[in-house]
């Protein structure tokens, strides 16, 4: 009706690939032959995304039972926005030390990648076989793990000092 108010609702969807920043959009309402037009802003805050991988998507790793192993793990920021203290953490079994070069890392722009080397140190009495150990990734709300298959093998000098008994046996 003339000279009556009425509320128009707006709403914008950004493709998930957009970087955070702000958007101007402009409105454009028409009817009765007249049209007006209002200057918006979308700000648009990102969405924080993060994976784990290996550099050669290879997720199997060898240790000898009481020595240190490494593992390259490959963080990528695969969402829209910068992330912040990105710290990967590793889940072993019990008896199982792991540490990580670097510890954390202060900012991973989006779509960006780096590479944290963990080093691994099963248990001296580990039994050969192999054992799962699950790394995350943690930056915020944004998670991602990844399990790798770790095989620990005995020292070879087991297995020198086996058939050095089985030789003094037979002899």
């Amino acid at each position: 009706d003339g000279g009556a108010n009425d509320t128009l609702s707006v709403s914008a969807s950004p493709p998930s690939s957009v970087p955070a920043g702000a958007y101007p959009l402009q409105i454009t309402v028409a009817g009765g032959g007249q049209t007006a037009t209002a200057n918006l802003e979308a700000d648009v805050t990102g969405s924080p995304s993060v994976s784990l991988s290996t550099p050669n998507q290879v997720l199997n790793a060898q240790v000898t039972a009481g020595s240190t192993g490494t593992v390259s793990l490959v963080v990528t920021n695969t969402g829209s926005t910068p992330l912040q203290n990105v710290i990967v953490t590793a889940s072993a079994p019990s008896g199982w030390t792991s540490t990580f070069a670097p510890t954390s890392i202060a900012t991973l722009a989006s779509n960006a990648a780096a590479t944290v080397t963990a080093t691994i140190k099963p248990a001296s009495d580990a039994l050969s076989g192999d054992y799962d150990i699950t790394f995350t990734a943690t930056a915020g709300t944004a998670t991602a793990t990844v399990d790798i298959r770790t095989t620990v093998q005995t020292s070879p000098l087991c297995g020198f000092i086996g058939l050095g008994l089985i030789a003094l046996v037979l002899i």
